[in-house]
This record gives structure tokens, sequence and C-alpha cells, in this order.
């Protein structure tokens, strides 16, 4: 799951305001820096307003593109991790 227990970066920060803002962004930073949840914890966020305000439907929220596949089942592995918890 995610480091709960751990303060954000400043990147990690910046970039969940920016999002909550509803502003594009790119971040840009090296491996095991945290990028993963610079933007899944504010898509997450929003999936659990939506559930909580009834709002919640059918249909496709974000997308989430990865260049190889070992990176992208790590972080799907990951995603489930947090979900479970």
């Amino acid at each position: 799951g995610f480091p709960v227990d751990q303060p954000l970066y400043i990147h990690q920060e910046t970039s969940i305001r920016k999002f909550l803002d509803g502003r594009n962004l790119v971040v840009s930073t090296g491996t095991g820096s945290g990028k993963t949840e610079s933007f899944l914890m504010p898509n997450l966020n929003s999936l659990l307003e939506e559930r909580a305000n009834g709002t919640l439907g059918p249909g496709v929220r974000a997308m989430l593109l990865y260049p190889m596949n070992a990176l992208a089942n790590d972080q799907l592995k990951r995603l489930r991790s947090v979900l479970r918890s």
C-alpha cells in the first residue's frame, strides 16, 4: 500500500494540490521517488468521493499508460494492495 506513516515529498504534495485544483501537470523525478502517489492518490480520492456522493457510475475515469509491462504489473500490484487495505 501507500506509506501512510511517512510525510509526502514536495513533488507529491505539489502534484496532489494541482490535481485537486483541476490543473494539468507533468511529474518528472527519479526512480523510486514516489511519482505513483503523485497521480494515483488524487485519482483514488476522486473515485471515493463519487462513491460517497452516489455519483459513481460505469465508465473510464483515468487512463494509466506505462512504457513497459514490468512497470505496469508492479503498479497493478501496488494498486491492488492499496485497495485491499
